[in-house]
């Protein structure tokens, strides 16, 4: 009897261990997932159009998805994405700054179909802030700086972004 419930404790331990690495990894992946878009944006990589939402991006508090709806037709939408990724790209290394510098990648905050991911940047003392749609397919809907350094609270921009 002794030997069943030793089992049956160890079974529970190993559950419960399983939803733990599960749940992790789960906050692993969108935080991937926005550094893999901050990699692309600084590398001026086109390739990392199809993981943003260009009709919904607010970038740094522009409207990035309004002027790109207000575009007349494909190509020049396709041009206008472009443009944003290389100016990106052309001013995150004119400032000499450093994709590898950010640190502390953690999901923040979830609500609803959203969620907030934060990377820290200590050189500038700012954090990062990518708002994540999570709709039909997880896109980036949203990129802030936040003044100062952020332990795992809520902020301005993800209040912002839950608003949109």
């Amino acid at each position: 009897m002794e030997n069943k419930k030793i089992l049956e404790c160890a079974l529970l331990v190993l559950a419960i261990a399983l939803v733990v690495i599960f749940a992790l990894e789960f906050q692993q992946r969108e935080a991937r997932f926005c550094r893999t878009i901050l990699n692309g944006l600084v590398a001026g990589s086109v390739e990392i159009e199809k993981f943003i939402d260009w009709e919904q991006l607010v970038a740094v508090g522009v409207d990035v998805g309004k002027t790109y709806r207000n575009k007349p037709n494909p190509e020049t939408k396709l041009n206008y994405v472009r443009d944003f990724i290389r100016g990106f790209s052309v001013g995150f290394r004119s400032v000499k700054s450093d994709v590898n510098k950010f640190t502390n990648w953690r999901v923040l905050q979830r609500k609803g179909t959203k969620v907030v991911v934060a990377a820290d940047y200590l050189l500038y003392n700012k954090t990062i802030l990518f708002t994540l749609s999570k709709l039909r397919k997880t896109k980036l809907i949203a990129l802030e700086w936040n003044e100062g350094l952020l332990s795992d609270k809520k902020t301005s921009a993800s209040s912002a972004a839950d608003n949109k």
